[in-house]
């Protein structure tokens, strides 16, 4: 056992709607991570700051409330929202020191991750934006210049982001241009369709709204 090192929700797998790729910087586990693609739930810890703030980012395309665009997702058993990491070697939030863990970690084992990350064909082809969360500091140039350089290659824009906690949603907002936020919606309208056909058959869940009206901008950093 161990933590995957890409995590998808439900059956996004079996879709083909864009994927929008969160890198923050490293698990909160005491297992190795592995090479394979897991499944999260965001019902098993409803607390998360990463997951509630990072779907609040989406929900906030819609003007929607984070707990609705969770309900959606679940009733699709599907997300637009998949999610990695900086570095491979993951670090229980409880050790206080975790520069020291960080700089240990080999380089080439920082370029192995990335690549692992990236070589998925069930996932990187479906990117259409990658967003690095709490990564602009020092201890994080080589692994956030390695992933802008994957996204560079395969013309995958790039945003970056405070880190996903809810104490920065401001900042968060702030630093998301027009332009990102209606590529995030032209991203989710993909997603939008296959869970209006699944809201079909629960009248309890609203469908999203097709957010395609809100532009065509967009800006690759």
């Amino acid at each position: 056992m161990g933590h995957p090192d890409m995590l998808v929700y439900g059956e996004t797998l079996q879709h083909e709607f864009p994927l929008i790729l969160a890198v923050g910087r490293e698990p909160n586990d005491d297992t190795p991570m592995v090479h394979e693609i897991g499944r999260y739930d965001f019902d098993e810890f409803p607390k998360s700051g990463l997951w509630n703030t990072s779907y609040g980012l989406l929900a906030w395309t819609f003007d929607m409330p984070t707990h609705q665009f969770k309900s959606v997702c679940r009733e699709a058993d599907a997300s637009p929202l998949a999610y990695a990491d900086c570095s491979p070697a993951p670090i229980l939030n409880v050790v206080r020191d975790k520069g020291v863990v960080r700089q240990a970690v080999p380089e080439s084992e920082v370029r192995a991750h990335v690549r692992r990350v990236f070589s998925y064909e069930e996932t990187t082809p479906r990117l259409g934006l990658v967003i690095l969360s709490g990564v602009s500091g020092p201890e994080w140039t080589l692994p956030r210049e390695l992933i802008r350089a994957e996204c560079l290659a395969r013309g995958i824009p790039v945003l970056e982001v405070p880190f996903f906690y809810p104490t920065n949603t401001a900042k968060i907002r702030a630093a998301v241009s027009d332009d990102d936020r209606r590529l995030i919606g032209r991203l989710l309208d993909g997603f939008g369709a296959v869970q209006r056909a699944a809201s079909a058959h629960d009248a309890t869940v609203a469908p999203l709204p097709s957010p395609g009206s809100r532009g065509n901008g967009s800006r690759c950093s």
